[in-house]
């Protein structure tokens, strides 16, 4: 399993549960991918996605296990849940008790008579039967491309770049936010089971994020703030996140390709968590339906 946002760990938490041996490997320092909260001097910054929306039956009903898990807050009025205390712990209950591995970045995947082989600078990991990757679509084109049966399907596939501004000030100072920068704000005190903290969470638009992805985070920051029309801040921070969110997704639940792999996430329906989990359901389904081994 390649990546352990809400896509990667629901899959592999279903097929653990049916008896396969599932590894899990990710890039980041810890599980959630864009189910993101930052901890700082200053705060915690839920700096990803800000809450999920359940649509369908199945990714409702576990929201309402997190819940009991106390790892979710139910928001009524928005219909909404979020992460408790912050939005990287939305995921952790479903993690449990999965061998996942962090900090582990997956850059060559190969396959031979004996399986597949998945690679990390100097180290490898296999073999393995099955392959399932929810990393954005144009990073599993790079990855996987050549083993897919139809890999131009990715290059279809549209995301959304996004700046993200993490500050904190001393007290709640005036902001006049530019409406052409920004695309969402959000405070501290809106979160829940916050402290009442002058701490926000700026989202770029994608077309203004376009035209400055490449600029150093400290240079981001700087425009971001000065959109802002803010005080000089105690503290600030920008984060790229380069694949965001669907624009154009691709339009069914999953690729497969060689022997044993799959390509998803929420890149494939859309672009909400519930959509992840959509893929994620499907492609469990996939691989247990088929007569695959059970080692992932």
């Amino acid at each position: 399993m390649i990546g352990a946002g809400l896509a990667g760990l629901s899959a592999a938490r279903q097929l653990a549960e049916a008896g396969h041996a599932v590894n899990v490997f990710d890039k980041g320092r810890s599980v959630g991918g864009r189910l993101a909260t930052r901890h700082t001097d200053a705060g915690d910054f839920d700096h990803g996605a800000l809450e999920v929306h359940p649509k369908s039956d199945g990714f409702r009903k576990l929201c309402g296990q997190l819940v009991q898990a106390g790892s979710a807050i139910e928001m009524t009025k928005s219909r909404s849940f979020v992460g408790k205390p912050g939005m990287s712990d939305f995921v952790k209950p479903i993690a449990m008790g999965l061998d996942v591995r962090t900090e582990v970045r997956i850059d060559k995947v190969q396959r031979d008579a004996d399986g597949w082989w998945l690679s990390a600078g100097d180290e490898t990991f296999g073999p393995f039967a099955t392959v399932i990757s929810t990393i954005p679509a144009p990073q599993a084109a790079e990855l996987l491309g050549e083993y897919l049966d139809d890999a131009g399907a990715l290059n279809r596939v549209e995301m959304a770049p996004v700046w993200t501004l993490m500050a904190a000030w001393d007290q709640l100072p005036m902001i006049l936010p530019d409406p052409n920068v920004f695309s969402r704000l959000t405070w501290s005190s809106d979160r829940p089971g916050r402290e009442d903290k002058p701490l926000l969470v700026a989202h770029s638009r994608p077309e203004w994020t376009r035209a400055q992805l490449e600029i150093e985070r400290v240079d981001a920051s700087a425009r971001l703030i000065a959109a802002l029309s803010a005080p000089e801040p105690l503290f600030a921070e920008a984060h790229r996140w380069r694949f965001a969110w669907a624009e154009e997704p691709l339009g069914r639940p999953f690729l497969t390709g060689a022997d044993g792999l799959f390509v998803g996430g929420d890149w494939t329906l859309g672009d909400t968590a519930d959509h992840a989990w959509q893929s994620a359901n499907a492609m469990a389904r996939a691989v247990m339906e088929q007569s695959f081994p059970k080692a992932v």
